[in-house]
């Protein structure tokens, strides 16, 4: 059936539903630079850009945003609405860094943030004039893939994945754009990168169990050793911005751990079930 579809004929200003974006970016572009003299960085550079063209290539795929610095965008549309070949490509690229990595191939590791959105968007035959809410979304979750990078989906797109296998290979987590929170899919550039519980636009959150200040939920909390606790706690939420609670800790550890967090953007409470909610929010003030 693929070959049914075809972009070339697909007339100005049509709109196109089921349409999946990949937005993609280098992770750590400016530091990779930095440490290796610019002829060379440029031939590095054109040496990943020509592998990243090449293999998101295709009458399903439409460049709808060519190389820009170290950005590039591409539509999808699969007449059956899969999303296989698009997620394979994309991890195609991911593994092929992880190698070059490996192997020391440029004078700094890189890696690269991948977000896929999936929607209607109308169709300017002009590289670079397409625009839609989709296309802002995938980049929207490219800007906050967490870890070193990787590929990061929404649940819809993962939905349209049809090989179990492939499917697999994601683990999901939430992410928060605002007050909406949403189910998200993410497949790592590092193998060794621990999936976040929740995802912000102002990156990373830090799970903490309150349990474990003392030893597990085996034990309990002795207020003698408060301070103790509340330093484990700053040490933990060191760097991020946003901090969920977790553990069937006592009631006086969980008020006394919220007014220490208080300085950060969001704090949350996770119960059993996994289910999170908001104890405040900063960036409302």
């Amino acid at each position: 059936m693929a070959e049914k579809w075809d972009w070339s004929k697909v007339r100005e200003g049509a709109e196109v539903p089921i349409v999946f974006v990949l937005n993609l970016d280098v992770d750590g572009f400016k530091e990779w630079g930095k440490a290796t003299h610019p002829k060379k960085h440029q031939e590095e550079l054109n040496q990943f850009q020509s592998e990243v063209k090449k293999t998101l290539r295709g009458k399903l795929f439409y460049p709808a945003k060519e190389w820009t610095g170290d950005g590039f965008i591409t539509l999808y549309k699969h007449p059956d609405m899969e999303a296989d070949e698009l997620i394979e490509k994309a991890e195609k690229i991911i593994c092929l860094l992880r190698k070059w990595n490996s192997q020391k191939k440029f004078a700094k590791q890189i890696g690269v943030r991948i977000g896929i959105a999936v929607g209607t968007i109308i169709f300017r035959k002009e590289v670079g004039s397409i625009s839609s809410e989709v296309m802002k979304k995938a980049g929207q979750f490219q800007k906050s893939c967490p870890g070193k990078g990787g590929m990061f989906m929404t649940d819809g797109v993962h939905r349209f994945i049809g090989k179990q296998d492939l499917k697999e290979r994601f683990s999901p987590t939430l992410f928060m754009i605002g007050q909406e929170i949403r189910s998200m899919y993410y497949f790592p550039q590092d193998k060794d990168d621990q999936i976040p519980p929740l995802v912000t636009d102002k990156g990373i959150s830090r799970e903490i169990d309150l349990t474990m200040l003392y030893g597990g939920k085996e034990l309990k909390g002795k207020f003698s050793e408060l301070d103790a606790y509340l330093k484990s706690v700053d040490e933990q939420a060191k760097g991020v911005q946003d901090v969920i609670l977790t553990g069937p800790a006592p009631i006086w550890l969980y008020l006394r751990a919220t007014l220490r967090l208080k300085g950060k953007s969001k704090l949350f409470y996770k119960d059993r079930e996994g289910h999170l909610f908001e104890i405040f929010d900063h960036a409302l003030e």
